[in-house]
């Protein structure tokens, strides 16, 4: 049974990681995953990149908060300025 497990496991295509050896298999949302894996802080600091700087910071200069996601900057906006304006 092990022969044909692994014989049967040579039939799927499997992604790896070059840099940071993860491996993803065969199936409909592999090549997906793979490409996600690329954009992930762990990948990034392997490649020496380090973690980005946020792009988004809050309007509010006495507030400070900041972020890489322009949808957590807004759910800060809104839920601690309501009726500031939020980025488009």
């Amino acid at each position: 049974m092990l022969i044909f497990n692994r014989l049967h496991l040579r039939t799927h295509e499997i992604y790896k990681c070059e840099i940071c050896d993860e491996l993803f298999r065969d199936s409909k949302d592999a090549k997906k995953d793979f490409e996600r894996h690329k954009q992930s802080k762990a990948h990034q600091e392997k490649l020496g990149l380090g973690i980005q700087a946020p792009q988004f910071v809050c309007p509010l200069v006495w507030c400070g908060k900041s972020s890489s996601r322009k949808d957590n900057i807004n759910r800060h906006i809104r839920t601690q300025h309501p009726g500031h304006v939020q980025f488009k």
